[in-house]
């Protein structure tokens, strides 16, 4: 089976759309953040983040991973931009945020192939001042996870996102100052865009060593595939007039 990995959507369900319709034998992990978005109406975004989580729940070869904007609708402590009091009562109302509870998952660890996928990455600061190993990692990340106060490396928002950490955890990563890679570990992640605006309008998924940023969709319909036969990554380029957005 083929892997196809997708960004951040921010409200564009027409994506989901397209990669369903066009990939349907593929495995699909998308990253995370399926809310929040500037030029998507709260109803667009509501309809957005319910087949998210619907796809998460009937599709077996759906995974669908938190992201910090998601979070921060469940948990008061993490809002960030793009929070709006009318959209969380919205979800409330409709009873979205059980099932994103239930089905967003925090990472997906493909240990085979040592592959790691969150929201944002691990970065080889955490990596070394907790100690972590390949072999360690997917527990380590379970228990973060798990922390009902939200207080592990998971939840960590670093300073260049407006936080008091060192670095951003796996939910809050900055890719352009906070993530380092980590020997003998691939990652995928999304979180981070261009911050640089004379390579915005050109720049599609990014790649550092060995590790993937997917956060591209505001200029470039690029998703990452990965062969489980061949070992290979490829990054798939779409036509924009394919998407209507």
């Amino acid at each position: 089976m083929k892997t196809l990995y997708i960004g951040d959507i921010h409200g564009h369900i027409e994506v989901i759309k397209f990669v369903y319709s066009e990939f349907p034998n593929h495995r699909k992990i998308f990253v995370g953040d399926y809310v929040d978005a500037f030029d998507k109406t709260r109803a667009e975004q509501l309809a957005c983040i319910e087949m998210i989580v619907d796809k998460a729940q009937n599709d077996p070869n759906t995974i669908a991973l938190m992201g910090n904007h998601e979070l921060s609708y469940l948990v008061p402590a993490m809002k960030c931009a793009g929070f709006a009091r009318n959209f969380h009562d919205m979800l409330t109302w409709h009873q979205v945020p059980n099932k994103m509870w239930k089905y967003l998952k925090y990472y997906h660890y493909d240990a085979e192939n040592h592959i790691l996928v969150t929201h944002a990455g691990l970065c080889n600061y955490i990596w070394k001042e907790r100690g972590l190993t390949l072999a360690t990692l997917e527990e380590t990340l379970f228990q973060w996870a798990r922390d009902p106060d939200y207080c592990t490396p998971m939840y960590w928002i670093g300073k260049q996102r407006g936080g008091i950490d060192h670095v951003g955890g796996p939910l809050w990563c900055d890719w352009n100052t906070d993530f380092t890679p980590i020997l003998g570990l691939t990652q995928i992640v999304g979180h981070t865009g261009w911050i640089d605006l004379q390579h915005e309008m050109n720049a599609g998924i990014r790649k550092r060593g060995n590790n993937y940023n997917l956060d591209c969709y505001a200029r470039e319909f690029e998703f990452l595939e990965f062969d489980d036969a061949t070992k290979q990554f490829d990054t798939i380029k779409i036509d924009r007039e394919r998407i209507v957005l």
